[in-house]
This record gives C-alpha cells, structure tokens and sequence, in this order.
C-alpha cells in the first residue's frame, strides 16, 4: 500500500490525539464513501471514433483515434493518416461510422464533407 502524507492543522492534530481517532481509517473511509457513488463508466474514457490505419513504410496496423498523424507501432515512424495526394489509409472504422469519420476528417484537413 502506498504511504500518503497529509497535513492537517495544529488544532485537528490535537483534537484527534485526545479523541484517539485513527487518523489512516478515518481517511480511507472518507475517500471511500466519496468515490463509492463516482464509478465511471467504462465507454466514458473511449473516443467515439477509432479506426485502423496502415503504415505506409512497414506495413504494420494500428488502431488509433487521431486523424493528422500517427506513430508506428513497429518501426517508430510517423506518417499522414490521410494526404490529398495518396488519399486515405484507413483500413477499417472500429468504432464509429462512415458519417462521423467524413466529418471529422473534412475539419481536421479543412474538406467538405462529401469531398472525402
């Protein structure tokens, strides 16, 4: 377990040494009944739009929610995901839809939606 150093005021020290409170269980069953109703939801922490990409140099494929750039997994490089001149290397949408990925490709590269 790790050890956590908190400051507390001269008055509360004292007061808690005279009442004999464990000051460690008192803390943990605060932040305990804090986060007890705080759980997150799992889906809260994923982007909405996830897509496979291909690296142009090794051939490797790596899931990513960015939409400019990205770095290879394997030989550590970092290529476009998407250029005018070679288009789109996206292989397949994760998660998401076609819709959501024209949209935010055509903001992210200033493209109308039905340019892609």
């Amino acid at each position: 377990m790790p050890k956590v150093t908190v400051w507390i005021g001269e008055k509360h020290y004292r007061a808690a040494k005279e009442h004999a409170l464990n000051l460690s269980q008192l803390l943990r069953e605060a932040i305990e009944q804090a986060t007890k109703d705080k759980i997150p939801d799992p889906d809260y922490f994923l982007p909405d739009l996830l897509v496979q990409v291909r690296c142009p140099y090794c051939g490797a494929f790596k899931v990513t929610g960015a939409l400019s750039a990205t770095k290879c997994d394997r030989c550590k490089r970092v290529f476009r995901i998407y250029t005018r001149k070679y288009g789109t290397r996206i292989v397949k949408i994760v998660r998401g839809d076609q819709q959501l990925l024209q949209e935010r490709l055509a903001r992210v590269h200033n493209l109308k939606v039905g340019a892609l």
